[in-house]
């Protein structure tokens, strides 16, 4: 009996965790309109908006200080972007002039990196600490666009730029994305129908079509082929920017202004709602609803590994009315054996048929890169538990398929040269 107990009890310790929520922060005094966030982990995030605000929280946003400086003046901060705790970029501007500052000292001082004279600047986004780009409206019938290899020190204004239709084309704030595949890739949005994509860092422009000639205002890609963007509907691409088509099934109340995503996960603002996608997009709900129905501008998620075991998939959103919303979710992998397996092992989930929430129970021989996929019967990737370096040892991890349709799905384990793939069912 005392045996039973104890194994109930060592189960019941180590189980997988699981929670998630977003919480909302109102903790400024008269806040300003919020027009973009970056999450740069779950305890620290950058915030700016209007007459150059600028806000900072090293504590998960349960105290936000502001850190704007003098020299922002009343100009609209449209963008920031953080590189480590104490080192972050914003843009500002103000009538015909877009500016670039930065701090390396979590605001206490900022310093101008860059200058745009007759023009505005709408966004400044990096793939690493050092490199990155920043994009603003046209000027002599091409579009601005400049980079930088040096953290944004010094900003290089002689790559090529892609010809813009006409010099009314506008940008928007948080609408430039870059991804390192081998290469720099680069997307942004404009008030057209297009959005434009270089594969090579900027050296050559190309462009895709939205549907129904939609605006762009926020894209993301979860990889190097699948992306997704928001103008007056959504729209989604599979081949990495080079045709969009209507992103359905998803609902609209308004804009969708912000597209974001970490940890498999897809979220995207419209209106006063967060709309969250657990199975690449197939499907969304409802999330989270601005408490006093302000319109939420942007949206910021990263996905943090602790210790290799836990995950951790925070961010936030801001809205027009000065609201900030955090979302932090913990997802552990926990080890429930400290005896070394003689060879790699995943077992057959159980309770198998389930509903909706399954445990699977692996074994590690040697430390090794590991990951725990799951897939539906397609063969499409729809879940990630797990995908990092780990111990020797036994392992348990749980899938809730609250959001799931019934039906069959695979599980694969691969550590290495090792791969295992079994077979569940999931009954509603």
């Amino acid at each position: 009996m005392k045996r039973l107990f104890y194994t109930l009890a060592v189960l019941l310790i180590f189980t997988t965790c699981i929670k998630s929520q977003w919480v909302n922060q109102n903790v400024i005094p008269d806040p300003p309109p919020l027009y973009s966030v970056y999450a740069l982990n779950n305890n620290v995030a950058y915030a700016c908006g209007d007459s150059g605000k600028v806000l900072f929280t090293t504590n998960g946003g349960t105290n936000w200080t502001y850190i704007t400086s003098f020299l922002f003046g009343v100009r609209q901060a449209f963008s920031v972007h953080a590189l480590n705790q104490t080192t972050a970029l914003v843009v500002c501007n103000s009538g015909p002039t877009g500016l670039i500052f930065k701090t390396t000292n979590s605001g206490s001082q900022w310093f101008p990196v860059h200058q745009r004279n007759g023009g505005i600047i709408y966004d400044v986004e990096f793939y690493n600490p050092q490199s990155g780009y920043a994009y603003g409206n046209p000027s002599l019938s091409r579009w601005y666009i400049i980079r930088t290899t040096d953290g944004g020190n010094s900003w290089d204004t002689t790559m090529p730029r892609p010809i813009a239709d006409s010099p009314n084309d506008m940008g928007f704030p948080n609408a430039l994305t870059t991804i390192f595949f081998g290469q720099p890739y680069i997307w942004f949005g404009t008030s057209v129908m297009k959005i434009f994509y270089s594969f090579n860092g900027g050296a050559i422009w190309n462009f895709g079509f939205t549907p129904s000639s939609q605006p762009s205002f926020g894209i993301t890609f979860l990889d190097q082929s699948t992306g997704f963007a928001g103008g007056l509907i959504g729209f989604k691409s599979t081949n990495s920017g080079q045709n969009w088509v209507q992103w359905a099934p998803i609902q609209v109340v308004g804009p969708v202004y912000s597209v974001a995503n970490a940890g498999g996960k897809i979220w995207y603002a419209s209106g006063p709602h967060i709309y969250c996608s657990t199975n690449g997009g197939n499907s969304f709900f409802v999330q989270h609803t601005s408490p006093d129905n302000s319109i939420y501008l942007h949206l910021s998620m990263t996905f943090v590994a602790s210790d290799n075991l836990m995950s951790i998939i925070t961010g936030w959103g801001v809205t027009n009315d000065g609201v900030i919303s955090h979302y932090n979710e913990t997802v552990g992998i926990q080890q429930i054996g400290s005896s070394v397996p003689e060879s790699f092992k995943l077992e057959q989930n159980y309770p198998n048929p389930f509903n909706p929430i399954t445990h699977f129970r692996f074994r590690i021989a040697d430390l090794e890169f590991i990951s725990l996929k799951i897939y539906d019967i397609l063969g499409k990737e729809i879940a990630v538990l797990v995908n990092g370096k780990m111990k020797p040892g036994i392992y348990e991890a749980d899938w809730d398929a609250s959001n799931y349709p019934s039906g069959v799905y695979f599980y694969t384990l691969k550590a290495g040269s090792f791969s295992e793939t079994r077979k569940m069912v999931f009954v509603k």
